[in-house]
């Protein structure tokens, strides 16, 4: 679930349907090793036969989205969640448009709820992620965060048990805007993480 134009671009359906493939880069690469299905909302639907969810800067999310997800990860779900406190994705859509990626994470409810705060992060350095560089733009930082949850690359990535359940948070939901899919490794060992 996003509402970054991973899946469709910002042309809306009239060029998706009349040009070419509008997948990013990093969704062509997932693709290519895993079963990837978008979806708009969260419920009983999009859970089921889930192994992992990502969530890469999604829209705001209802009373009862957030609550079924909480629920889900507390069950035994996996979730993998791209929250961006500076989003610097470029978008040719006018500031305020509906299409247009939200420019700050809209989690913080969620978030709240786990006991974790997520603020910007002055250092723009490299992180390693399993052996894999990421390159973070404008990044956030995990600042509080309670003892299930453990801090990795610099703050940048919190790993979570949620009761049964495992959450992997990245305070940078750039990543995912690279040419050629060049951050995929990084994104695929994420995934890999996310999924233990």
């Amino acid at each position: 679930m996003t509402a970054l134009p991973l899946f469709w671009g910002e042309g809306g359906a009239k060029a998706v349907l009349a040009g070419p493939d509008q997948r990013a880069p990093i969704i062509t690469a997932l693709e290519a090793a895993h079963r990837v299905r978008p979806v708009d909302l969260l419920d009983t639907a999009a859970f089921t036969g889930t192994d992992i969810l990502l969530l890469a800067q999604p829209r705001i999310l209802g009373a009862q989205e957030l609550v079924d997800l909480d629920a889900w990860v507390r069950r035994g779900g996996h979730a993998l969640i791209f929250a961006d406190p500076e989003l610097v994705w470029p978008s040719a859509l006018p500031m305020g448009d509906p299409r247009r990626a939200p420019p700050v994470t809209l989690l913080d409810p969620l978030f709240t709820h786990w006991g974790i705060t997520l603020a910007p992060d002055a250092v723009q350095a490299a992180a390693d992620v399993d052996g894999q560089a990421v390159w973070p733009d404008r990044r956030g930082r995990w600042i509080t965060f309670p003892a299930a949850c453990e801090p990795m690359a610099d703050a940048l990535i919190l790993s979570c048990t949620i009761g049964k359940g495992r959450a992997l948070l990245v305070a940078d939901a750039d990543l995912l805007d690279r040419p050629d899919g060049e951050a995929a490794p990084g994104i695929l060992a994420l995934i890999e993480r996310a999924a233990r």
